[in-house]
């Protein structure tokens, strides 16, 4: 079934668009957020690093993200128009003004079969120490078979804390190494280059996440991937050029700043016209991505969930970024120019970074913040005391392959494959 790029461009953003969904808890016919068709077809996936078992069910970057995100479930989900959506948990009620959630499962089971109740779902958060992690969650309780109560510190009246990937479901790991899995897919086989995953109630379709062959997106998109999310504009605009795929602009999910844990780096105007003009250049010219000039409300992820300030230390003269991000390493590299001081720009992969944050290693840091979904336990963890000045806000494109499954978007432009 062909699709149009504007009926994408719809689905994408607005309501309306009615089909039925394999996903957990989607109601057929529910899903405003649906790129339909009628393939079973074999969708390949090609990524520049596949992700670790070792770090399932949560994502560190966005290959991750993508795997993670047919594999293991969440007790509900937050589609791309900005809505609460059942997944693993099926009904769900609040009291005490939004701090006391309970939820009904639904007749869901592990990949080894196992039924997903609610002690499981508890067992699952307390090996990896999700409680202890988010400190926004006081209690979480299983009263019944298939009841989960969990106890905010605070209140959220509308349950975005609950469809955080930290929040994500698995079971008992396998000799692969990869927990079990809670979500629409399963894993088949996985190996060195690639990872096959299979529906877990069906055979069809086959979703093949291979490594690529090369970092650009264009080469990837000639190879023969049916499905890639990109923030380069030059991918893009290739991909806009071929017959077979469809390009669809996602939600602007990502606003980049710059974190100075210590002194700030740059003395940047404080009037809100003169910053605007500020960012502006930086959207234009320092990213190849698809941005504008980061615009108010801005993430409260930066200012809500941070460490204590720590203490002691001299700051080495470098603006650190996350290894193998486009758009913070352009940003990074003209706060360097920018700089009165001389510095220089670094990236580092999640745990060298977290270290280097948390102890004000390093002068500065560019980092993405989520602009979708909760706040708190969505962002970086910043230490108390740090300057933050948004610079821009980035999204990215989805380019799919006509012939391709189905697929869902989350509030985040990830998408589901729909069995």
């Amino acid at each position: 079934m062909l699709r149009s790029t504007a009926s994408l461009v719809l689905c994408a953003f607005a309501a309306g668009c009615a089909s039925s969904s394999g996903l957990p808890g989607v109601e057929p016919g529910r899903d405003p957020c649906l790129i339909p068709s009628s393939s079973r077809d074999t969708l390949d996936i090609h990524l520049t690093a596949l992700p670790s078992a070792s770090h399932a069910p949560v994502p560190r970057d966005d290959a991750e993200r993508l795997v993670f995100r047919q594999l293991y479930a969440t007790l509900l989900r937050l589609d791309c128009t900005g809505a609460v959506r059942p997944a693993l948990a099926e009904r769900w009620t609040s009291d005490r003004g939004g701090r006391l959630w309970r939820l009904e499962l639904g007749d869901y089971r592990f990949s080894d079969g196992t039924p997903i109740t609610a002690q499981r779902v508890v067992e699952s958060w307390a090996a990896r120490g999700v409680v202890e992690g988010q400190p926004w969650i006081e209690r979480v309780e299983a009263p019944g078979p298939r009841t989960i109560a969990v106890t905010f510190t605070d209140p959220d009246t509308a349950g975005l804390r609950l469809t955080g990937p930290a929040l994500a479901v698995s079971g008992a790991a396998t000799q692969g190494g990869w927990p079990e899995t809670s979500g629409p897919f399963t894993i088949r086989s996985s190996s060195d280059t690639m990872i096959v995953a299979v529906p877990a109630r069906s055979s069809r379709p086959v979703v093949r996440f291979r490594i690529a062959s090369s970092d650009d997106g264009r080469d990837r998109l000639a190879a023969g991937a049916g499905l890639l999310i990109t923030r380069d504009r030059e991918t893009i605009a290739y991909g806009t050029r071929l017959g077979s795929m469809d390009v669809v602009p996602l939600a602007w999910d990502r606003m980049y700043a710059l974190v100075s844990p210590t002194v700030p780096l740059l003395a940047l105007p404080g009037d809100s016209a003169e910053l605007a003009r500020f960012r502006s250049p930086l959207a234009l010219d320092a990213v190849r991505s698809e941005a504008r000039g980061a615009e108010p409300p801005f993430s409260m992820a930066a200012w809500t969930c941070r460490s204590g300030f720590p203490s002691g230390g001299r700051p080495r003269p470098r603006v650190i970024y996350p290894q193998g991000d486009a758009v913070a390493r352009g940003l990074a590299e003209r706060i360097v120019a920018l700089s009165p001081v001389r510095v220089t720009a670094a990236g580092l992969p999640p745990d060298a970074l977290d270290q280097s944050l948390q102890g004000a290693e390093d002068a500065a840091f560019v980092l993405p913040f989520p602009r979708t979904g909760a706040a708190c336990e969505a962002g970086p963890p910043i230490p108390a005391g740090a300057s933050i000045e948004p610079l821009v806000d980035s999204r990215a494109h989805l380019i799919i392959r006509r012939e391709a499954p189905p697929v869902t978007l989350d509030a985040d432009g990830i998408p589901r494959v729909v069995p």
